[in-house]
């Protein structure tokens, strides 16, 4: 489906790369750091074969497909380390506020023995 949607953008890369990129980020928040860089590895292919070719044919290009490959790990990647790094960070101490137990009263406690 994802390939599909960005053969359906057509002629701007610009709008592909933004899409994989919030791709990369959001999947890089729900993984490892190395995982993180093996999604924006990944993210190349499509790249490549349906937002720069659209008829999924992967091609090296030049640089831009380093750039491009770079990007998406880099991005997948410092989603994942702030994910960590978050996820580690000290979280406040909330100390509960004391709960009065509710104890009999002695009159009422009498007043049940007489009857």
């Amino acid at each position: 489906m994802a390939a599909a949607g960005l053969a359906a953008i057509g002629p701007a890369p610009t709008v592909g790369i933004t899409v994989l990129l919030v791709v990369a980020a959001i999947l890089g928040c729900c993984t490892t750091v190395p995982g993180a860089a093996l999604i924006g590895l990944l993210g190349w292919p499509f790249y490549s074969g349906f937002v720069t070719h659209s008829q999924g044919v992967l091609a090296i290009t030049g640089t831009r497909d380093a750039v491009v490959a770079g990007l998406l790990v880099v991005v997948a990647v410092a989603a994942s380390v702030v994910r960590v790094l978050l996820a580690r960070a000290p979280q406040p101490q909330v100390e509960p506020e004391p709960v009065a137990i509710p104890v009999q009263r002695r009159a009422a406690a009498e007043q049940l023995q007489h009857r």
